[in-house]
């Protein structure tokens, strides 16, 4: 399996970083350039929308808090450590995306201090399910930065041979990624507009790329240090 796992991850090319620097750049941009990135501003702006998925995930609280739980780096990477042994080099790129992930979900939360919806909506105003959230630091979403990160690390080691069974494979995975990162609307946590979250899981692909053809010892050091400050600032999301 992880001979398969390589091989896969070999063909991921310099493109595909290229391409994941310029869907998020542009999605930023766009953030800017229509006020869209102000703290007071983000909320309103998407406030019916929000109501709406919140309202929807409601009617299944169990299953919202189970799905919002699988952005939980704590939980997501656990139920893949079965492959640390049988394909490695799937946790190598797991990790150096991962450390990626950190430096850029983390500084996006200090940059924006977008305040979370129980503090612009009021409690009373949404569902709420599990532990009411008030700070400001809801954008991007740590847990779907997270599951989509996971999600596409396995899209590409996992990634099928024929081009029809591709295509339900990428559409499977990133529905489900969508469905996830959702669940943090549904149960109060987080606001609906995620897209520089999930655009920040493409930017992954480089790191990941370069990760997977790097044998060098230092990086494995790097790793397992870093390793311990993703857990610390995905935990706290």
């Amino acid at each position: 399996m992880n001979k398969q796992v390589s091989d896969n991850f070999a063909k991921v090319r310099l493109w595909h970083f290229a391409l994941a620097v310029g869907i998020f750049a542009l999605l930023l941009g766009a953030f800017n350039l229509f006020g869209w990135s102000e703290a007071q501003a983000y909320p309103h702006i998407q406030k019916d929308i929000f109501l709406a998925i919140n309202s929807l995930y409601s009617n299944a609280p169990a299953l919202a808090h189970n799905l919002t739980q699988l952005g939980d780096a704590s939980v997501s990477l656990a139920l893949l450590l079965c492959f640390a042994l049988i394909a490695p080099k799937l946790w190598e790129a797991l990790i150096s995306g991962s450390l990626l992930s950190l430096v850029l979900c983390q500084g996006l939360k200090a940059l924006y201090a977008i305040p979370r919806p129980a503090r612009v909506f009021g409690n009373d105003a949404f569902n709420i399910i599990g532990e009411k959230l008030m700070g400001s630091n809801s954008f991007p979403s740590g847990h779907t930065v997270t599951i989509f990160t996971t999600l596409f690390v396995l899209l590409f080691a996992f990634m099928p041979h024929t081009n029809k069974k591709r295509c339900f494979f990428a559409f499977g995975i990133i529905l489900f990624g969508v469905f996830v990162g959702l669940s943090r609307v549904g149960v109060g946590c987080a606001l609906s507009l995620r897209c520089v979250g999930w655009g920040v899981a493409w930017v992954h692909l480089w790191d990941f790329w370069r990760a997977c053809g790097e044998q060098d010892a230092r990086f494995c050091v790097a790793r397992i240090a870093l390793w311990f400050a993703y857990f610390h600032a995905f935990l706290c999301d």
